[in-house]
């Protein structure tokens, strides 16, 4: 090839040092720019030889025979890289190589998807996907989606066909899934993935997998829908080939076991509660009882008893707490001429904010502790009596250790009580959170002790 060089060609016309073609109209007395033989020769000897010199024979009636030449050369690109047995690594779920390469080859090509995509993992510190540095002999990973792998012309790509033994399972039944195969070794592993329920409905709980084939091109799975005591409605959960378009089956999960229509208690810890869609859920909670104080001759420390736990239970911005007994304080004798008496621990207060969908049935206050005669043991605030009995009273204070029985130490007050019920009118599944305390601890550290408050203790029933 050459540019034009006839002796009115336009300087600089296509860039710096390259000639071209002008009208010239803008310089007087100069012609357009000249044609020469000798560049139209070089044009065409040019275009003629990529014909010739690829084989083909010039053919004055053929106007495509340049498309015809790049055809040709990139068909001979194509089936030197897509040989028998060569891979295609992709991403995209549409491309298909027999629809995508006919053009090139003229033929529908034979080609298999692998049913199975191997992950490499060279470095585990490293997530899939992630590029390692390489330096120092580092490792590199790398993870597909898929690969296409072509076969020998005219020879059929694996086929699959995936059943189950069952169409509609209950909570606690076993549903098997079958796969049969051609044209794929024994060994060979085929991914599956599950959809429409979570892991924790089923057993084994893997949402993904791998059958790996026998000799026979088969292979099986069993799994069993999970009996988990809550109500969620049927679910259909679907078993689907990973790799493999349009090989599912699907099976109705019969939510036969409910949520227990009954009760359940929670003790000292914290816990989660879900309610479920258009359940009903009462709660009846019982604040721990305080620690009745000890009675001391003349401590380091105040032989106090300790408070009782609050239960708290939050949700969203609601928050009630129903309170726990407060301490009962410690009596301390001196040098036989001064002493203290202790005093009685309160009840425990509750507090509320919530919103409307909270309806609060009791809001009691718990009992204080009493002073009785110094004779006798001091009492703690009594227990407010529940289903499962009075066990969240205030412990008793010490007798007094002083001469006639001054300096006695003062019993703690009992744990509040709250019964509240909510409904949940939504579709979703609602958690709260729902925290219990330790009951109060009486003074043991020298002297005489007072003894431990109640449990504290929350009673949940559903319906």
């Amino acid at each position: 090839m050459k540019r034009i060089d006839s002796v009115n060609a336009r300087a600089d016309v296509n860039g710096t040092g390259k000639k071209g073609f002008h009208d010239n109209a803008d310089l007087s007395g100069q012609d357009a720019t000249y044609v020469t033989p000798s560049f139209l020769n070089t044009i065409q000897e040019e275009l003629a030889n990529a014909v010739e010199l690829s084989g083909l024979n010039l053919d004055p009636n053929d106007p495509a025979q340049l498309f015809k030449l790049f055809n040709l050369h990139n068909k001979a690109l194509v089936q030197r890289i897509y040989h028998v047995d060569s891979k295609h690594i992709t991403d995209n779920t549409d491309w298909n190589p027999t629809v995508e390469l006919q053009t090139y080859f003229g033929y529908a090509t034979s080609w298999m998807l692998w049913p199975h995509v191997p992950v490499g993992v060279a470095n585990f510190a490293d997530p899939v996907g992630q590029m390692s540095l390489l330096a120092n002999g580092s490792a590199v990973q790398g993870k597909t989606t898929r690969i296409w792998q072509r076969l020998p012309d005219g020879e059929s790509a694996p086929t699959y066909t995936l059943t189950s033994n069952k169409s509609a399972v209950n909570e606690g039944e076993q549903v098997t899934f079958t796969l049969a195969t051609t044209g794929l070794p024994a060994g060979a592993l085929v991914d599956w993935a599950i959809t429409g329920v979570q892991d924790a409905d089923i057993t084994p709980s893997a949402l993904t997998g791998k059958f790996t084939l026998g000799s026979d091109g088969k292979a099986t799975y069993t799994l069993t829908a999970v009996a988990d005591q809550k109500t969620e409605g049927n679910e259909t959960l679907k078993f689907a080939l990973t790799y493999i378009s349009n090989k599912a089956v699907s099976v109705l999960v019969v939510d036969t076991s409910k949520y227990p229509e009954g009760l359940q208690t929670y003790y000292e810890g914290s816990h989660t509660i879900e309610v479920q869609p258009n359940q009903v859920i009462t709660l009846d909670m019982y604040g721990a009882g305080a620690g009745g104080a000890g009675s001391v001759y003349s401590p380091s420390a105040s032989p106090d008893g300790s408070d009782g736990g609050n239960i708290v239970l939050t949700y969203l911005a609601n928050t009630l707490t129903v309170g726990g007994g407060k301490k009962g304080i410690g009596g301390v004798w001196g040098n036989g001429s001064s002493f203290s008496n202790g005093t009685a621990g309160l009840g425990g207060t509750n507090t509320i904010t919530a919103d409307s969908s909270f309806d609060i049935q009791i809001n009691q206050k718990g009992n204080d502790a009493v002073i009785g005669s110094r004779w006798e043991t001091q009492k703690g605030g009594t227990a407010i009596a529940s289903s499962i009995g009075a066990v969240n009273g205030g412990g008793n204070g010490a007798t007094g250790i002083g001469d006639e029985r001054w300096s006695y130490g003062g019993g703690g007050g009992s744990g509040g009580r709250m019964n509240v019920k909510f409904t949940n009118t939504t579709e979703e599944v609602i958690t709260f959170n729902l925290t219990v305390g330790a009951k109060g601890q009486g003074w043991k550290n020298g002297g005489n002790s007072g003894q431990d408050g109640g449990i504290g203790f929350v009673i949940i029933s559903t319906s």
